[in-house]
């Protein structure tokens, strides 16, 4: 295979992904254990197997079903944030 990045290609042929879905699956399993929510322990999956659209900066769009009452409800956390979305700013919108 032929790969001209300007830098040596860096190949997995043993499974990167799986390695990495098992940290991330473990990452997840140690948040259930800690009291954590299903969706955290989620968050935890995702920020090893897709770090660059799930960390600082990436976009978080979720649909979150609540197994106790049935309701369904969506988190649209896709774009820039304002620059007065403060902690303060959205505790005082009662967010």
């Amino acid at each position: 295979m032929d790969i001209r990045t300007g830098r040596p290609a860096t190949l997995a042929p043993a499974g990167h992904r799986g390695v990495a879905a098992f940290a991330g699956l473990k990452r997840g399993v140690d948040v259930l254990r800690a009291g954590g929510s299903a969706v955290a322990a989620a968050r935890a999956v995702l920020s090893v197997v897709y770090p660059h659209m799930t960390g600082l900066g990436g976009d978080a769009c979720w649909l979150i079903h609540d197994g106790k009452t049935g309701e369904i409800k969506y988190l649209n956390g896709g774009g820039k944030a304002a620059n007065g979305a403060t902690l303060t700013a959205l505790e005082e919108r009662g967010l």
